[in-house]
């Protein structure tokens, strides 16, 4: 699994390193999934957006959480962790027996592309 956060202006924190390691796992995937596909080996990546965790409960209750939102350009809400399941329970479902090498984003359009 891997997180998408898109590059924005204003962070924090530098963003190329943090969106760097993530593409690379993303790349590391689709490679793997071209090598191993001869034994019958399936390499996919789940990629989720902004989850209401323990780690971005905090996040809600910022002064500026609705200003935020307004020009986030996606779902204006943390996804719940439940929300991710069904990427998983697909590529893990007989419906995905020749699905190999993809990257599912379940980021309510956080970095649509």
């Amino acid at each position: 699994m891997t997180s998408y956060r898109p590059n924005r202006r204003n962070q924090a924190a530098p963003s190329a390193p943090y969106g760097g390691t993530k593409a690379a796992l993303r790349n590391m995937a689709h490679t793997l999934a071209m090598e191993w596909a001869q034994h019958g080996i399936r390499v996919n990546s789940v990629s989720p957006g902004f989850v209401r965790t323990a780690m971005t409960t905090y996040l809600e209750g910022s002064a500026d959480w609705e200003l935020k939102m307004r020009y986030y350009g996606g779902m204006p809400r943390l996804a719940k962790p439940q929300e991710l399941g069904g990427a998983y329970v697909y590529l893990l479902s007989d419906a995905a027996t020749y699905t190999t090498g993809i990257d599912i984003p379940v980021a309510g359009i956080v970095g649509a592309w």
